[in-house]
């Protein structure tokens, strides 16, 4: 610490990354020493600043201890955020954020203040306008046969870019920054760009007191409607096409419909058809597909979630990329996968791109990439093979070429990714299977900064051919019945989340030839009094994505294409995939507005957008056990899983009076514990209740463990 502020001054404005990437034992060091001289002014740019779930009832306590103590047991908690949240921060700190836990900072109004609102590949530029002078980072380190390497592991999104402008305003004179980097062994490494030299920092800290498991996030349930959309979502994705997908349920629930749609292909027809009352979607066969994914799909995603390796370990996340044009260009042919074949090689001499007498330039891009195979050598007028026989490098002679095919000629294309990706959240599971990757997978993905992934940087042309097929999903709190979207705030200007990379996203589809954009919610929400209330509404006072960037919605009711629509159309569409419950309202401000005819009627298949109705459509699957709760699985036990089913509907009821008269009569009479109930009051230390309020909170929890099941 003394280092930094010797080089940087007592001046500290220190940028550091969102998510698991953080040095919480440095930061802690640094908030504490502030905090203790008012002559340090402290200023800490970051986002998703994690927090083991706070526990605000006796009840939560007794859920969330044991599971804390099993999930977060070395997680060392952030000084900061704790008094963040207290509105306690000392007038000589400020922390900025650009995202926050969904939901976790509307009650925190310093955190509310000083959010920044920025889309992601903004975000290096604002901290460079903010005065970052020292970038603080955990980082991962590998020890083998080459040395000790380091990796940026879950975090190279902003760094990556980042370091290079610091290093740039130093060298032009500007204010000494300091780079410092912290060693976690627990990290996953990751390989390709996130691999930096040791010097890459200007400090490392390499304590193995500071080694800690990283931040665990449990899977969120995935509920039918979720599902629903997941099948939908899933067949807007065109087979060799690119997925981009983001943390929780309705990411899970893509997942899961990708793996219905390849694996069991008939029931996942069936179920579309039933949701559809009998017809598949237009959109899914104009813009996506429904057979099996035979070429694959490539990943492009700002975050990469565990549902990648679910997708590559079920066959689907298979179609490699390269960089390179002409490779590109042959996938793009034949979609034939990384195999290397006569044909391609033949391919490549009739577009020019190598010569047909071999030059050294040829052979050293052909061994490159795998067309060749490792030992083939050029010498003068002569390809020396693997086993050392030679033959002739003019491969116009039919001749040398069956030579070179049955003697050079690798098995596989090399260099290729399966994923790019900026950054990695997800649970300890997931962690432990990164750590652990065999070397094919490690080396099919790239963790980059996130202006490679999140928009187009470099060449426009070769990039947006490597994300043909583009399906940007993303999840979004409302939809206004023009089209545009709420995803980070509510109507009284108070953040929920942040922008993050949505609208870089949709901004990219709109610049992709064959790219699409795919905003999906649930249809309805309840409010905190536990009243039903329409998602998609007439209007709102704050918007996400404006309504000119409108393009597909899903609900779990259907597929609303927008994109190129006039209003009109829009507002017919939109409400042909909301609530039944709701259509007539939202009709009739349309037409109260002028933006229908007022001789529109909802047609008559519209009127079944109710939950029975998804019920009997997805009953089948249901049955089949094919639409899991945890598509992913989950680091809860049997028992967690159903406490965590339970509990809410105790919080849910108490909002209102029908929900309060409804605990009452569930503490007279509280039902018969489901299969499994009494192994979750043991859970929650309530199987034997001692006194007046254990034997109240028993009940309550016998009773939503019943309704519940």
């Amino acid at each position: 610490m003394d280092t930094v502020i010797e080089r940087v001054g007592k001046t500290l404005v220190i940028g550091t990354p969102l998510g698991i990437g953080k040095c919480n034992a440095l930061l802690n060091a640094f908030y504490q020493r502030a905090c203790h001289d008012e002559g340090i002014e402290l200023k800490i740019i970051t986002a998703l600043s994690l927090a083991v779930p706070p526990a605000g009832s006796e009840l939560e306590r007794r859920f969330m201890v044991p599971l804390a103590e099993r999930l977060w047991p070395d997680y060392p908690a952030l000084d900061y955020l704790r008094d963040l949240v207290a509105d306690k921060l000392p007038p000589n700190v400020k922390v900025l954020e650009f995202y926050f836990p969904p939901g976790r900072m509307l009650g925190a109004p310093a955190a509310q203040r000083n959010y920044i609102s920025s889309n992601y590949t903004h975000v290096a530029r604002d901290m460079m306008d903010h005065g970052v002078n020292v970038l603080m980072q955990s980082i991962a380190v590998r020890e083998d046969t080459s040395g000790r390497r380091y990796s940026l592991s879950s975090n190279p999104d902003v760094t990556l870019d980042l370091v290079p402008l610091v290093r740039e305003r130093v060298a032009q004179g500007g204010a000494p920054a300091v780079g410092v980097g912290m060693v976690n062994r627990r990290l996953p490494f990751m390989g390709q760009d996130a691999i930096v030299d040791a010097d890459y920092f200007d400090l490392l800290v390499d304590l193995p007191d500071y080694d800690h498991e990283p931040f665990a996030m449990p899977s969120s349930p995935v509920s039918l409607a979720d599902h629903a959309i997941g099948l939908h979502a899933s067949g807007l994705l065109p087979d060799g096409g690119t997925l981009q997908i983001g943390i929780g349920s309705l990411g899970d629930a893509i997942v899961q419909g990708c793996c219905l749609r390849h694996e069991h292909n008939r029931a996942w027809r069936e179920a579309l058809n039933a949701m559809g009352q009998g017809e598949m979607p237009a959109e899914i066969a104009r813009y996506g597909g429904t057979g099996a994914f035979d070429t694959g799909i490539y990943g492009a995603s700002e975050m990469f979630v565990e549902g990648f390796l679910t997708l590559y370990d079920r066959d689907i996340l298979k179609r490699f990329v390269y960089d390179d044009p002409w490779l590109e260009a042959w996938q793009e042919k034949r979609g034939e996968g990384p195999a290397v074949t006569r044909e391609l090689l033949e391919w490549l001499i009739e577009e020019g791109v190598v010569d047909k007498p071999l030059t050294l330039s040829d052979v050293d891009w052909l061994t490159h990439y795998g067309v060749f195979c490792d030992g083939v050598r050029l010498e003068g007028d002569e390809l020396v093979c693997p086993d050392g026989h030679r033959l002739g490098a003019n491969l116009e002679d039919p001749a040398t070429l069956a030579a070179v095919e049955a003697s050079c000629l690798g098995e596989r294309l090399r260099h290729g990714r399966l994923l790019q990706a900026g950054f990695l959240l997800g649970s300890a599971r997931y962690y432990e299977r990164l750590r652990i990757m065999p070397e094919a997978l490690f080396s099919a993905i790239d963790m980059t900064a996130i202006r490679e992934v999140n928009r187009l940087s470099g060449d426009r042309a070769l990039e947006a051919r490597q994300r043909r097929g583009a399906r940007f999903f993303n999840s979004v709190m409302k939809i206004t019945l023009i089209g545009a979207a709420v995803s980070d705030g509510l109507e009284d200007g108070r953040v929920v989340s942040g922008v993050g990379g949505q609208y870089d996203f949709v901004s990219l589809a709109h610049g992709l030839p064959d790219g699409r954009s795919v905003l999906m919610l649930r249809s309805t929400r309840r409010d905190s009094s536990g009243a039903l209330e329409s998602n998609i509404t007439p209007a709102y006072g704050h918007i996400t994505i404006p309504r000119h960037l409108r393009d597909m919605v899903v609900t779990e009711y259907g597929v609303a294409d927008l994109r190129g629509q006039p209003d009109g159309e829009v507002i017919k569409r939109l409400i042909a995939v909301s609530d039944a419950r709701f259509q007539d309202e939202l009709l009739a401000w349309a037409k109260k507005h002028g933006k229908v005819e007022t001789d529109y009627e909802i047609p008559d298949r519209q009127r079944g957008n109710t939950p029975e109705h998804l019920r009997r459509a997805l009953a089948s699957l249901a049955q089949q056990d094919l639409l899991p709760e945890y598509p992913l699985g989950t680091d809860f036990t049997d028992e967690e899983v159903m406490l965590a089913r339970a509990l809410p509907r105790l919080k849910a009821a108490a909002g209102s009076w029908r929900g309060r008269g409804q605990l009452l009569a569930g503490l007279i009479a509280p039902g018969k514990l489901p299969a499994g109930g009494e192994a979750c009051m043991q859970r929650m230390q309530l199987a034997r209740p001692h006194g007046l309020r254990e034997h109240i909170m028993a009940r309550l929890v016998r009773w939503a463990l019943v309704r519940a099941s």
